[in-house]
């Protein structure tokens, strides 16, 4: 990882000598690299003399291979004009991904390394890490400890649980066992129960709680995200939501730990499949989480025009109050506001008869007034007699007196409103 180093207060001279030194060093460090690929070239040179063909190189079949032809393409790391920069960079990944911790130490004592490290083998060290966190992390423990090293190895051993949370839970039970300082970190502790969260929910979830409280406080609000980020697929948020219910019974008021997990949980849910996330939600929710998903599913604009159909009945069958600002008068407003996108709305024609589809209708048609009279009469016609039906067609008497006062008056006649 990179270190920020901020210029301090100085005379101009001074500014002059170190731009003129940053300079020669970036000079000395290209006229390096270009000695050691003319090394290699030479080198490859006698090969092919010696065998009478030329090795392929797709995939180095030792360490001493690999390193010989990353070598090759590290200028692409500090030179953004070098010659094939992005098929040469896809190349250095790729051999970034195969090298374990020795073959970029060896690449890193060919480029310089130490207290005065170069900004090539901070590059090499940054690529490293997002190519293979599990070996960036290996061949971190190996350097002298520092503050920033500490950042580096927690960042790295974030991104192996990611990828391997088997692996890296092996790792840290070992650490976990010879007591090393760094499994002690607040930020390690958080990547393991992360992992865990993934492979062993109940032993996660009684860690976490263990450590953080039973309530979500500060530390744990902001870990959770974390935790829940974690989870991968449906699988996996099944089996930590099954492991939830069994160990949060009696944790579901506001401000716990079950009640965290499930609102951070339901922000992802709201773009996911509507058959993968109803069968959860139905499964392992509880009546009160389940009208709160509602509530985050039709705000934000998460409506998906391919799914919002699905969750129309789904919403329905909460048996809500049909009021104001109730999720299916939410979602009625958005579709009438955002017809470009939602331009099937037959879902509202089949919302079973009732209060709710009575109140969807009501909030459609009335948001259509502002841009299709006609489209508005129709749905008019969809209300049963009443309050919500005199109601939409005083509205649409009003805008079509502007046009029509006749038919205006017709309709009001017929409506019985003034």
């Amino acid at each position: 990882m990179r270190t920020l180093h901020h210029p301090t207060k100085g005379t101009f001279a001074i500014l002059l000598i170190a731009t003129g030194a940053a300079a020669l060093l970036g000079v000395l460090q290209q006229r390096k690299l270009l000695t050691l690929r003319e090394e290699i070239a030479s080198a490859r040179q006698e090969r092919i003399a010696s065998t009478g063909s030329v090795e392929k190189q797709d995939k180095p079949r030792d360490r001493d291979g690999l390193v010989v032809e990353a070598l090759d393409l590290l200028d692409v790391l500090i030179a953004p004009n070098a010659p094939d920069l992005a098929k040469r960079t896809e190349r250095l990944m790729e051999l970034l991904q195969m090298a374990d911790a020795a073959a970029v130490r060896s690449l890193l004592g060919k480029v310089g390394n130490g207290s005065d490290e170069s900004d090539l083998s901070k590059a090499l060290r940054w690529r490293f890490s997002q190519a293979n966190p599990r070996e960036s992390f290996l061949l971190g423990l190996d350097d002298p400890p520092s503050s920033q090293l500490k950042d580096v190895l927690l960042w790295d051993f974030r991104g192996w649980a990611n990828l391997d949370p088997s692996g890296a839970l092996r790792w840290y039970a070992e650490a976990e066992e010879r007591n090393l300082p760094l499994a002690k970190e607040e930020e390690m502790l958080i990547a393991v129960f992360a992992a865990r969260a993934r492979l062993d929910p109940k032993r996660a979830i009684e860690g976490f709680r263990q450590h953080f409280g039973v309530d979500a406080g500060s530390g744990a609000k902001l870990a959770i995200p974390r935790l829940v980020g974690s989870l991968r697929n449906q699988g996996e948020r099944m089996g930590f939501m099954v492991a939830l219910n069994r160990n949060t019974a009696e944790d579901s008021g506001h401000g716990s730990f079950r009640e965290a997990v499930v609102s951070e949980l339901s922000k992802a849910l709201v773009k996911e499949p509507f058959d993968e996330v109803s069968l959860l939600v139905d499964g392992t929710f509880t009546a009160e989480e389940r009208v709160k998903f509602a509530r985050n599913l039709t705000q934000g604009g998460f409506l998906n025009p391919d799914t919002w159909p699905r969750w129309a009945p789904w919403i329905a069958a909460l048996d809500l109050p049909a009021e104001r600002g109730q999720p299916i008068d939410t979602m009625a407003v958005i579709v009438a506001r955002n017809k470009k996108r939602f331009k099937d709305v037959q879902w509202l024609a089949d919302l079973p008869a009732g209060p709710q589809r009575d109140l969807a209708v009501e909030s459609y048609a009335m948001v259509s007034l502002e841009s299709d009279l006609d489209e508005a009469i129709r749905w008019m016609d969809y209300l049963p007699a009443g309050e919500r039906r005199k109601g939409v067609a005083a509205n649409v008497a009003r805008y079509l007196e502007m046009k029509d006062p006749a038919a205006a008056e017709a309709l009001r006649s017929k409506e019985g409103v003034e």
